[in-house]
């Protein structure tokens, strides 16, 4: 199967330069040739336990009718299957936002406010539902854990997965699988976008009427060092990912921009304390603990 990736690998650079330049619609050995590809780099992608990257976010806030653009040192970590955390800083100062969750509730830190406050909620069972609490001041792709690790590409498409499609509009190729894996609930869809080697291109969340709740487009992958892995199986992840809610909007509200720049799979910061609740109120020392119902 790596072989065949690798195969599909050096194919598909080529492939993308035909369809990128509008050439005919893809053969049924480009399709096949990009199926495995894609195939390839979600088994990849399930071999990482743990992810952590330092690196820069960018958040664009509507204030008083104009487009604010917020620029912060970022530190992501991310623990299969459910545990991610995240903190903001301004270069050298003390944290601004401790963001997280360990799979059944989310949590946000502001220790520079003042007084100093946690905002806590449990997860909501349905995406849609998750995404709409907005009782808490952070932007709404970074509240909803679940919503967040689809758009960053750290989710895989669940097994068997379906035969990509052509999109001959956003000239890549297309699949799409149930929000929720019960095929009797109608809990929407999430679309992903890949070329043909199998690198993520773009991830859409859509309601049960297909209007989009949030989407990402994601560049600049690179391959992110896996221990225990060789170097021709290493998972592949977008450096550069901006996520936007609902439609994207031109003036870019609400939009936040991530950049990676030194992700890797070894895991080092990966501790448990980072993924706690009652261990990081024992360290941040909050002054308020406000509880978000769902």
């Amino acid at each position: 199967m790596l072989a065949a990736a690798w195969l599909c690998g050096l194919v598909g650079c080529h492939v993308d330069e035909v369809l990128r330049a509008g050439g005919p619609a893809p053969s049924a050995e480009q399709a096949r040739s990009a199926e495995l590809a894609i195939a390839q780099a979600a088994e990849n992608l399930r071999a990482i336990e743990t992810l952590e990257s330092t690196g820069v976010c960018r958040i664009w806030v509507e204030r008083d009718g104009r487009i604010d653009e917020e620029q912060l040192d970022l530190l992501l970590v991310y623990a299969r299957p459910d545990r991610i955390a995240m903190r903001l800083k301004v270069s050298v100062s003390d944290t601004l936002a401790w963001l997280g969750s360990d799979g059944t509730h989310w949590w946000l830190f502001l220790p520079a406010e003042s007084p100093s406050v946690a905002y806590r909620g449990a997860v909501a069972s349905e995406v849609q539902q998750e995404f709409a609490t907005d009782a808490a001041p952070l932007p709404p792709s970074l509240r909803s854990p679940r919503l967040f690790r689809m758009l960053l590409g750290l989710e895989p498409p669940r097994l068997p997965m379906p035969p990509p499609t052509w999109d001959a509009e956003r000239k890549a190729w297309s699949s799409a699988e149930p929000l929720d894996p019960e095929p009797s609930n109608s809990a929407g869809l999430v679309r992903r976008w890949y070329d043909a080697r199998g690198d993520l291109l773009s991830v859409r969340v859509e309601a049960p009427d297909g209007v989009g709740i949030a989407e990402s487009t994601l560049s600049e992958p690179t391959s992110i060092e896996c221990a225990g892995r060789p170097l021709g199986a290493w998972p592949r992840m977008a450096t550069r990912l901006r996520l936007s809610r609902g439609e994207p909007r031109e003036d870019q509200a609400g939009e936040v921009m991530l950049t990676l720049e030194r992700p890797t799979a070894r895991g080092s910061r990966a501790k448990p304390a980072l993924f706690e609740w009652e261990r990081l109120v024992q360290s941040m020392r909050p002054e308020q603990i406000v509880e978000v119902s769902p």
